[in-house]
């Protein structure tokens, strides 16, 4: 059986390890997300929707909506989602994040008001990419 020293250098020695990958994820996402806003920049720039590799590749670029409560606010949302938009099944004592970004992108879709006072909201550009061989 190891003993105390032996088992303590081993934890040490794999958290400096771990910490060194983590870092070194760190270092790779942000290099990922670089070069996945270039590409997008790019297609924004000529147009494109999405585009076909020879090799098989379909990258296609979507808008994600994202939106919150304005947090000074939250009991007027709260009041308007519940009683103005008939919708009291996503309103308890909060309103969940995705369930409000999926209930405004549906009030969107059908051309229904949003009162822009009541609620913060973006589209963030992202990529799909599929296929390839």
């Amino acid at each position: 059986m190891a003993n105390k020293n032996e088992l303590l250098s081993d934890v040490l020695l794999v958290r400096k390890a771990v910490d060194i990958q983590d870092d070194m994820l760190k270092k790779l996402k942000e290099v990922k997300n670089e070069a996945e806003q270039k590409l997008l920049e790019i297609m924004e720039l000529t147009g494109e929707k999405s585009f076909k590799t020879e090799d098989g590749i379909n990258v296609i670029r979507k808008e994600t909506l994202y939106a919150t409560p304005v947090k000074e606010m939250k009991a007027e949302v709260m009041l308007w989602v519940d009683e103005e938009c008939g919708r009291p099944d996503i309103v308890k004592k909060s309103i969940h994040g995705k369930t409000f970004t999926s209930f405004i992108a549906n009030r969107l879709k059908e051309r229904l008001p949003v009162p822009a006072e009541l609620v913060k909201s973006y589209f963030k550009p992202e990529l799909t990419i599929r296929g390839g061989k």
